[in-house]
């Protein structure tokens, strides 16, 4: 019946009953049926009734580098689920995947300078090398010869055609001094934290995770400018155009359209975001004011963006310390936890800061970064009914469930931290995770350590 010939209904012979029952259809049902005769003709799959309508979850893994599989013993560890709904953070761009050779480079003595060879597709080249700019120098000991790097092309005329935004951090499963296996993908470009700082503040992100006085209620930004308002400064010399690249690889192609999207924001509430806002000794990374029209009142939010790469190993994981500036630090058994079924779960925590004392000192101590202790107490200084500081860690890799202060390298960060915080200062961190394709989407807020 309906024109359906002999040969056509024999091939639909496996549908059986359902085939049957189908021949009696209307002629929309008719048509789904030469049109699945036809597909088994030329040999290929009968496509699902179902799959017009609904459609399978992918259990096609993701290029999210470094996920563990369930099978692995640290695999409890909570990986966030990316929500598909949300536009990444920021986009890179195409990259290009590559292997450090040589840091310095073979010709060029810069330790910011870097030879690479590039990958032809999904395989190593030894033929192609190219010098990359390495802004973050060795990243904790992550971005050394034989790592895994993730480039973007720079424009201009400089020495380095490339430069390194990503690199592929340790795996959470390994043995002691095992560095093979796929590591989680790194955040490498010191610039990264404050743009996604800025995209995450920008989109009102936070608005669960910190509460503030009289009612107020962090949004989706409404006012922004992103002209920075520190102290004046004396001219100098103009760059030229092949310079700017050598520090300034990343521009406003990296933001995302949604950063725009206001339509949540209260009418009532004005939401204004400032850029390096010079208060008290030292500047502050952003500055929030929240004002509402109706009963004149505001309040300010100063946020200090604290960058972090670097992150513990579960005890028998770690890798052989290569140097001083090698970031090995063991966690402690109470990383460990058992699960419901008994097996133990390692939790990887994130570590701030990281890197060479090289004489600094704060209030006569030996520090890692006297800038950054000073930013604490400068947010310390702030701290009134009307003014919220925080501190901000951007965990630039997904694999971590907190953050804490490296005390095993720099104790008074430590100290200052919980000090400051004990006195009103709010401490938050965010987790980002990145693809190979140069997209960063937002991925949690997690717990600060004090």
């Amino acid at each position: 019946h309906h024109g359906l010939t002999n040969k056509a209904a024999a091939m639909l012979q496996p549908w059986g009953i359902v085939a049957f029952l189908l021949v009696s259809s209307p002629t929309s049902t008719t048509r789904m049926i030469r049109r699945s005769a036809r597909i088994i003709a030329q040999g290929k799959e009968t496509p699902s009734i179902e799959s017009d309508d609904v459609k399978e979850p992918s259990t096609k893994r993701s290029k999210l580098g470094g996920v563990p599989s369930s099978s692995n013993k640290s695999s409890s560890t909570a990986q966030p689920k990316v929500n598909s709904s949300m536009p990444p953070l920021l986009n890179l761009g195409k990259l290009i995947r590559g292997t450090l050779v040589k840091r310095p480079s073979a010709t060029i003595k810069s330790p910011y300078v870097a030879d690479v060879s590039l990958f032809q597709g999904k395989k190593k080249s030894s033929t192609t090398t190219v010098l990359a700019h390495a802004p973050s120098l060795d990243v904790g000991g992550m971005c050394v010869a034989g790592s895994d790097v993730y480039l973007s092309k720079r424009n201009g005329e400089g020495k380095t055609s490339h430069s390194i935004q990503l690199v592929s951090g340790a795996p959470l499963t390994t043995t002691a001094g095992d560095s093979s296996g796929n590591g989680v993908l790194v955040g490498a470009h010191p610039r990264l934290g404050e743009l996604i700082a800025e995209e995450v503040l920008k989109r009102g992100l936070l608005q669960k995770a910190l509460t503030l006085a009289n009612g107020f209620e962090i949004g989706p930004v409404n006012d922004y400018d992103d002209t920075k308002n520190g102290s004046p400064k004396k001219p100098r010399a103009k760059k030229r155009k092949s310079d700017k690249s050598n520090y300034d690889d990343l521009n406003d192609q990296t933001r995302t359209a949604a950063s725009s999207d206001n339509s949540s924001t209260s009418p009532k509430t004005k939401i204004s975001l400032r850029q390096q806002v010079t208060l008290g000794d030292s500047r502050v990374d952003f500055q929030m004011t929240l004002t509402n029209p109706l009963t004149d009142t505001s309040h300010r939010v100063l946020f200090e963006v604290k960058n972090v790469v670097c992150a513990d190993y579960e005890a028998g994981t770690e890798p052989i310390k290569t140097g001083p500036g090698h970031c090995v630090v063991v966690a402690p058994p109470a990383a460990t936890t058992s699960s419901d079924d008994g097996k133990d779960s390692y939790k990887r925590t994130a570590l701030f800061p990281w890197g060479k004392t090289r004489g600094q000192k704060f209030e006569d101590k030996t520090v890692v970064s006297e800038r950054a202790c000073k930013h604490l107490r400068n947010l310390q200084s702030q701290l009134n009914e009307d003014v919220t500081p925080v501190v901000l860690f951007i965990v630039n890799r997904s694999d971590c469930e907190s953050v804490r202060a490296c005390r095993e390298k720099c104790p008074v960060f430590a100290e200052v931290l919980a000090d400051v915080v004990k006195t009103g200062v709010k401490a938050l961190a965010v987790r980002v995770r990145w693809t190979e394709e140069g997209e960063c989407f937002f991925d949690g807020v997690v717990p600060v350590t004090v």
